[in-house]
């Protein structure tokens, strides 16, 4: 993860907010989403303990593992070994 700075100016409208403040250029492009950070509120996890253990047995497994990168290179070779197959 990254960690961006802001200016004093920058913080104080993000901690004025009350909803969400886009990040843009200064051409207006969008760079960013950023939401307001209740620090009154404990972090929860979308994520249910079920689908948490899961990923922890899943992760531990001896199985490989392809990235999707990876996979996709896969495909796109198939594809070109095959391409009236499509």
């Amino acid at each position: 993860m990254s960690d961006i700075i802001v200016t004093d100016e920058q913080a104080q409208i993000l901690s004025q907010s009350a909803g969400v403040v886009l990040l843009r250029t200064a051409n207006g492009k969008v760079l960013a989403r950023v939401e307001p950070l209740d620090l009154e509120e404990p972090f929860t996890s979308s994520f249910t303990d079920e689908e948490i253990a899961e990923a922890e047995r899943r992760a531990e497994s001896s199985k490989t593992w392809h990235t999707t990168v990876e996979i996709i290179g896969r495909m796109q070779d198939a594809n070109q070994q095959w391409p009236d197959s499509q």
